[in-house]
């Protein structure tokens, strides 16, 4: 009777052994983390190009989204598992009654083995994911970019007009001066001196507004490149944007469709869902289990016999097949293939009216500096002179002033909406995504 006892040993410790390399065979995988870029110095004025630079590496939607694509990077992991499974083991022990003798016991050690390759769906499906959360990515940089531009162009637009309205604030004070002298001496009435004060209280109320509307430019472009708060801010004088033709515009209307990563996003989507559907339907097969079964068996009150054998156990799929969730999957790539598809016209549509936009906000200001701020200097060259001659009032002079100054606030403000009309372009068309 030693030797079946022997034998069952023997084979229960081959089956450990068996468990024990399948566990450990596969190589442990950890998700390597994305380190975070150092803090660079920053420039002393910033540029378009260093706003550009800063927002698609620094702003806060896009370190969210790098955290994201990391999640889903971790996924991969997947791929590198093993086909098999944990080993199961079973143990039966029945006692004789009312002979205790007549033991008898079982013991079973069991291997799933993926037969399906649930395993390498799960890998398509992490795959699926990473595409998803790189186009993602592309988006909110995108997005951030144009935010930050956005923020800078408001900088610059208003400093350039608190210049401005302190130089009417100036003009203001200098009519007001003019108008108390002559008061003093007869010449004005009280009514010459209530008109210059509205124009001054008027300009200083203009220049707290543009101060109020620098700081708050400054705060967005802090907030939307990550800057320290309060830190010096310092940009680049502002010119004209580019204008694109007509041809430029329709290439990068056709184009559009392919470059946003909003439209990538979109379709990501769509085959992630679809790799979850074949990954669910292959979850639906249960994994064979390929066992090793050993037994012995009470044959008389005194003797006992040992069994020692494989075994397999299959689930067959015929019932669940995870109908249900599939279903679900394959709707959700429908749905994400037609959402891909409208974006696609959207995002056409947007480059066109962008364009749009920006062309006539460039011919507005075409007109206001070629043709209207010359005429608006020259009246108030005319006016001073016609003035100094002593032929005119000083109130016809300080009119043609702030008319000026008007306009040269006008065009600062048509220059605003040309660049943000660019930058929504540079956004619509997917630029250097």
């Amino acid at each position: 009777m030693s030797q079946p006892h022997s034998l069952l040993r023997r084979g229960t410790r081959v089956a450990l052994a068996v468990c024990a390399v399948a566990l450990v065979g596969g190589r442990p995988v950890a998700a390597q983390p994305l380190a975070d870029s150092p803090r660079d110095h920053l420039p002393t004025v910033w540029t378009d190009s260093d706003v550009r630079v800063r927002a698609r590496r620094s702003a806060f939607r896009v370190r969210r989204a790098e955290h994201a694509l990391r999640v889903a990077q971790a996924g991969r992991v997947f791929g590198d598992l093993p086909r098999v499974g944990n080993p199961t083991v079973g143990v039966i022990a029945l006692p004789g009654l009312p002979n205790y003798g007549a033991l008898t016991y079982a013991v079973s050690l069991g291997l799933p083995i993926d037969l399906a390759g649930v395993g390498r769906a799960r890998s398509r499906e992490a795959e699926a994911g990473v595409g998803v959360g790189t186009a993602r990515l592309d988006a909110e940089r995108a997005a951030a970019e144009a935010e930050a531009r956005a923020a800078w162009v408001s900088v610059g637009v208003a400093r350039s007009l608190e210049a401005i309205q302190r130089s009417r604030l100036a003009s203001a004070l200098e009519a007001e001066g003019r108008i108390e002298a002559r008061l003093a001496a007869g010449e004005s009435t009280a009514l010459d001196r209530a008109m210059v004060q509205r124009e001054r209280a008027a300009a200083e109320a203009d220049v707290a507004r543009a101060v109020r509307l620098g700081r708050e430019a400054a705060d967005a472009l802090r907030m939307a490149l990550d800057l320290p708060g309060r830190s010096p801010i310092e940009v680049a004088p502002i010119g004209a944007p580019s204008r694109p033709t007509a041809d430029t515009i329709a290439r990068a209307a056709r184009a559009a469709g392919s470059r946003r990563g909003e439209v990538r996003a979109a379709q990501a989507v769509g085959l992630e869902a679809s790799a979850r559907g074949v990954r669910q339907g292959r979850e639906a097969v249960a994994p064979l289990t390929v066992g090793l079964e050993g037994q012995q068996v009470a044959v008389g009150p005194q003797e006992t016999a040992s069994s020692l054998g494989l075994s397999l156990r299959w689930e067959l799929p015929f019932v669940r097949r995870a109908q249900g969730e599939r279903a679900v999957s394959s709707a959700e790539a429908s749905a994400a293939r037609a959402d891909a598809r409208i974006l696609q016209r959207v995002v056409s549509r947007e480059v066109e009216a962008a364009g749009a936009r920006l062309e006539s906000a460039l011919e507005e200001l075409d007109v206001l500096e070629q043709r209207a701020l010359p005429a608006a200097a020259n009246l108030e060259q005319q006016t001073t002179v016609t003035w100094t001659a002593g032929n005119l009032e000083w109130f016809r002079v300080q009119e043609a002033r702030r008319e000026r100054l008007e306009l040269a606030a006008r065009a600062l403000e048509v220059l605003r909406e040309a660049w943000l009309a660019r930058i929504e372009l540079d956004r619509a068309s997917g630029a250097e995504q």
